[in-house]
């Protein structure tokens, strides 16, 4: 109501606009082709029907800008400026019979856009989508299912569960989008979110795709994964991709970091193997301790981790990077009186 009171008081300013000869006498002399573009341009904005479907009617190339107007605009124009308070389906549903009268669709697209706008005023969702699924991207129709079944009307069948597919079809063309962006390193992390609506088939693909993720050395794809699966709620898949992260930075070569992620995934008797190469006397000098303490200290959070001598070398030899041998010695004494290990300190 409040937007039609407006429009009212601007069309009144509009018509008066219209009606200044004056100043529509000054501009013929000075530019005559802008005063016919601004007068035609009022006819426009006051609901003129004859000056509407002349501004969007097809010209030819070089005329007026080789402008090409379909039905469409035609449609949006009349419901702008002439019907802004159309009110029903059937309405638009006649409209729109007028304007593909006046100017046919000429193309697929343009046919398929007509058909889902009829549909639509029929509250036919099928029909909808049929017509959707010739022309559109698989974004488009993963999402006007969720659009149709907002609707006030109701889902119109779109919820009922299809035995075929085991899964309604909100469902089906929301999973059929998220698979085609988890192939894609760059929106892999997209297609978990729309996985996470999928309430029947969802858990399943997020899983499918978790495990062939291609993680790299710097943990980083790794690290997103973890906090994905955890916000799912699936801590198995945590495990599972920090001990694979662990495995590919091993073969990589990046002991410290395997044994790490190894750690963090649980798996301590691989992460022992780790930090035995580390503890090696014959091995080069590690060259950052904080990917060791930080494996250390996974091994101290877990209550069921046998004690490593491994382990209790690498202490050692942290102990003496940082100048503390007596702390040292009695790490090594420790864990040996622990082991039943005769002392090898000496």
């Amino acid at each position: 109501r409040e937007l039609m009171l407006a429009r009212k008081s601007w069309l009144a300013q509009a018509r008066e606009l219209k009606g200044d000869a004056e100043l529509w006498t000054a501009c013929s002399t000075k530019a005559p082709e802008t005063m016919r573009a601004c007068l035609a341009c009022l006819d426009v904005l006051m609901g003129d029907e004859a000056a509407i479907l002349k501004a969007v009617s097809p010209r030819s190339p070089g005329v007026g800008g080789g402008h090409s107007a379909n039905f469409c605009e035609l449609l949006i124009a009349k419901m702008t400026h002439m019907y802004p308070d159309l009110g029903s389906l059937s309405e638009l549903e006649q409209l729109l019979g007028q304007c593909e009268e006046a100017l046919p669709p000429s193309n697929v697209f343009q046919e398929s856009v007509a058909s889902v706008i009829r549909h639509s005023c029929q509250m036919d969702h099928q029909a909808v989508i049929k017509a959707c699924s010739f022309v559109v991207s698989d974004w488009f129709l993963a999402h006007i299912t969720i659009v149709l079944q907002a609707h006030p009307s109701g889902p119109g069948g779109l919820d009922r569960v299809m035995t075929h597919l085991g899964s309604d079809q909100c469902e089906f063309y929301r999973l059929d989008y998220a698979c085609s962006l988890a192939a894609n390193p760059l929106t892999w992390h997209m297609a978990a979110r729309y996985m996470g609506f999928c309430e029947h088939h969802g858990r399943a693909a997020f899983e499918t795709m978790m495990s062939v993720l291609p993680l790299g050395v710097d943990g980083r794809m790794a690290r997103q994964a973890i906090n994905l699966a955890r916000e799912y709620g699936m801590e198995h898949l945590c495990t599972r991709i920090q001990r694979q992260q662990g495995a590919i930075c091993w073969h990589a070569g990046l002991v410290g970091m395997a044994a790490q992620w190894f750690s963090k995934g649980g798996d301590f008797a691989s992460a022992d193997k780790c930090l035995a190469q580390l503890a090696d006397p014959d091995a080069e000098a590690i060259d950052d301790f904080r990917e060791c303490i930080e494996a250390l200290e996974e091994f101290d959070a877990s209550p069921n981790m046998a004690i490593s001598r491994n382990r209790a070398l690498i202490s050692a030899q942290i102990a003496g990077h940082r100048k503390d041998f007596l702390g040292a010695v009695a790490v090594l004494r420790r864990v040996d009186r622990r082991l039943g290990l005769e002392c090898m300190t000496h």
